[in-house]
């Protein structure tokens, strides 16, 4: 079936978002209704799925505010309330589909975040992502999008871990192997440990665990080297390495010759 692209009235009611789109922000959402201005209105688009749900693809935050505008009886369009003129996309035959156009749509308007990258690119069936999302979850590492405060619980540096993927394809079991590795041994350090989900220091890691498995080694002494060393130690060792060389902390080199030279 052909691809069409229509302009439709579609009920609020039948308009729902997906995982792949971002998150809500009722910042945003205040502002477009606190702001409205019809000259700048830009038509949401949604796509239709064969059971007639409409799925807002872009512009999820414009559907939200016009159902405030509803509720709030400040329905600013010529449609009856409640109905809301949209870019139907007709055609598509998945959610992958849905998924990679969302993440082509963005690309013109405001870039997406790795977070939101990551969902979108499970929806859209991409091996990076399904495998580091399978060895968080098999981990049991939540991913969210910040963090208030530095902690060892939760990831936020996606980035990283998808760094670790690509580096990890030149292993003979993939780039999966490798981040799942890598976070398996990161994990021995304590949750209270606030560099123990450290980007750099997970890249770093990754690093030496990759010689480690090339030169035919295993990794029981990289795991007794976690198990010693606590990941604020090897920070610090990075630092002072980093400053002895006249280079940055913000990249991944201090962190491995940290743990090499600890090893």
């Amino acid at each position: 079936m052909p691809i069409l692209v229509e302009t439709r009235l579609v009920p609020l009611t039948s308009i729902n978002t997906d995982t792949y789109q971002r998150e809500r922000k009722d910042s945003i959402v205040e502002r477009i209704v606190h702001n409205f201005d019809i000259a700048q209105w830009d038509f949401p688009k949604v796509a239709l799925r064969p059971d007639g749900c409409h799925i807002a693809m872009m512009g999820q935050h414009r559907v939200e505010a016009a159902r405030e505008m509803e509720a709030n009886g400040t329905w600013p369009f010529e449609t009856p309330p409640g109905v809301l003129e949209c870019r139907v996309v007709i055609g598509l035959p998945d959610k992958k589909a849905e998924a990679e156009l969302f993440m082509k749509d963005a690309k013109n308007k405001a870039p997406l975040t790795p977070y939101d990258k990551h969902r979108a690119n499970l929806d859209a069936w991409d091996p990076m992502a399904i495998d580091i999302q399978t060895a968080l979850d098999t981990l049991e590492i939540p991913l969210v999008r910040r963090q208030r405060k530095a902690n060892g619980h939760s990831l936020v540096a996606i980035t990283a871990v998808n760094n670790i993927w690509n580096k990890g394809v030149r292993h003979p079991k993939g780039g999966g192997y490798i981040v799942y590795e890598t976070l398996r041994i990161a994990s021995k350090w304590g949750g209270e440990d606030i560099y123990r989900l450290d980007g750099f220091i997970l890249q770093g890691l990754a690093a030496v665990l990759l010689e480690t498995l090339q030169a035919g080694g295993k990794t029981t002494r990289l795991e007794k080297f976690v198990a010693k060393n606590a990941a604020i130690t090897v920070a610090g060792w990075a630092r002072r390495w980093a400053n002895a060389k006249g280079l940055s902390t913000n990249i991944v080199l201090p962190y491995a010759e940290a743990i090499r030279e600890h090893l």
